[in-house]
């Protein structure tokens, strides 16, 4: 078997779940859908998914799911633009880590350190680190202690435009902008032209995940082939190097041209 989109060598095949890939379900999951989708009156849902599970709607069902799933990781896709010190370190070191204010400061250090030329333009990167990394959410504290991930793989082949932004700028997550109208450092700059937008494919534990967001739509709706069921989730764990695998770039084939916009 192999499920489309990444290498399974790189994973434990019986552990990895594709919400795109019915294959890579469990038993008991596909059970579970099914039995969701034949409880379900019309066709409408097919069209707003989401609009059929909201807050407080099958939650026994989800409850179900997240057990039947809790001892697998979700393939997962984290949108940034990265240093190429900074990929080579996701791949061979250090992993994926969950934001903590000590990293935001560690990737500012380690910028200046491999580039000392731009050091002068943003001592110590005081402005860089003084702002927020959305333009909605001004601090940092939004994101503090968890990574923020896409699924399935195929967002990225249709107009959802919220976290197209995070190709924009070096450190968008953590840091700053610099198409949201205010004035950035030119070390942001610098910094930006150097980098490259990456989506970074691992596996996410299914334990790890947040709650508020609910994982039911996104398998119905890929069970359906609905028109919209793809989601937006956060894990609060780290993801080791064994657990990341492709990092997906414009040079990559996978790169889904047309879709995402390369600054």
């Amino acid at each position: 078997m192999r499920l489309p989109g990444y290498d399974l060598q790189m994973y434990d095949q019986t552990r990895i779940v594709d919400i795109d890939s019915v294959d890579s379900w469990p038993p008991l999951v596909l059970e579970l859908i099914d039995r969701v989708i034949d409880s379900l009156v019309g066709d409408d849902w097919l069209r707003y998914p989401r609009d059929h599970f909201r807050t407080g709607d099958f939650e026994e069902e989800e409850r179900l799911l997240r057990e039947a799933l809790s001892s697998h990781r979700l393939l997962a896709h984290h949108a940034a633009r990265l240093l190429q010190h900074e990929i080579d370190d996701i791949q061979e070191s250090s992993g994926l880590r969950v934001l903590t204010e000590d990293l935001r400061l560690a990737k500012v250090q380690s910028a200046l350190e491999h580039y000392p030329e731009l050091a002068a333009l943003d001592p110590g990167g005081t402005k860089i680190l003084s702002d927020g990394p959305n333009s909605w959410q001004g601090t940092a504290g939004g994101r503090i202690g968890t990574i923020d991930f896409v699924a399935p793989f195929s967002i990225f082949e249709h107009q959802t435009w919220g976290f197209w932004n995070l190709f924009d700028t070096w450190g968008g997550e953590t840091l700053g902008w610099l198409k949201d109208g205010r004035e950035s450092s030119e070390l942001l700059m610098r910094l930006t032209e150097a980098s490259k937008p990456v989506i970074v494919e691992f596996g996410a534990r299914v334990a790890t995940l947040n709650t508020y967001k609910m994982l039911l739509p996104a398998f119905v709706g890929s069970r359906g082939s609905a028109d919209d069921y793809w989601g937006q989730w956060r894990t609060n764990e780290s993801i080791p190097p064994d657990w990341v695998g492709e990092l997906i770039t414009p040079d990559s084939p996978r790169w889904p041209d047309g879709h995402v916009e390369v600054a």
